[in-house]
């Protein structure tokens, strides 16, 4: 009996081990509640987080607004700015080129052929119906054949045409190609 009064004293819990789990138990309690209100701030420092980060997405999204808005305004100026500076270079080239056509004997002249203004060119029986721009469209070619049919209802005589570009594009050139009536192109895009 001894023997198992002994197993029983060794392996019996005392005071001190309650004493001691207790404070262990309180420890965990307290560690717990401690990483409950981590958990409380993290959660809450996520949600501010997230709002500043919708607040910055609504933002960004302002300053693209703004930015595209900004850049067409640009694209609108640059547009304009290069429209006059055409007109003015058309006009340019309109009066250098009738003034040296006059001096060497041509008849220059503005007419309306076709629902479109155009510089009427005349020398030795030979009527040449220019047009001068900066930039030549595929309008340009179609008008310009309306204006030759035109012109030749009103006059009996089929017009030679001349097309004067700062620039032709590739499809204005196709289009130029295609054109039931020849037409002669200066532009220092021609290759």
């Amino acid at each position: 009996m001894k023997l198992l009064g002994e197993w029983i004293v060794e392996n019996s819990v005392k005071k001190e081990d309650f004493t001691e789990l207790k404070e262990i138990v309180k420890d965990l309690a307290e560690s717990q509640k401690e990483l409950a209100e981590a958990q409380k701030d993290l959660a809450e420092a996520q949600k501010r987080t997230e709002i500043k980060v919708e607040e910055l997405a609504e933002e960004i999204k302002q300053t693209n607004i703004s930015m595209r808005e900004g850049f067409q305004k640009v694209n609108d100026q640059i547009s304009t700015l290069g429209s006059r500076w055409g007109i003015k270079n058309e006009n340019t080239i309109r009066n250098t080129i009738s003034t040296l056509m006059e001096k060497a004997g041509y008849r220059v002249s503005r007419g309306h052929y076709g629902d479109r203004e155009v510089d009427l060119v005349i020398r030795n029986g030979e009527h040449i119906l220019l047009e001068i721009t900066s930039s030549a469209v595929k309008k340009d070619i179609e008008k310009m054949n309306r204006s030759a049919e035109d012109y030749f209802l009103k006059h009996g005589i089929e017009p030679k045409l001349m097309l004067a570009a700062v620039y032709v594009s590739p499809s204005v050139m196709r289009e130029i190609t295609d054109s039931p009536r020849p037409i002669e192109i200066f532009s220092a895009d021609e290759e």
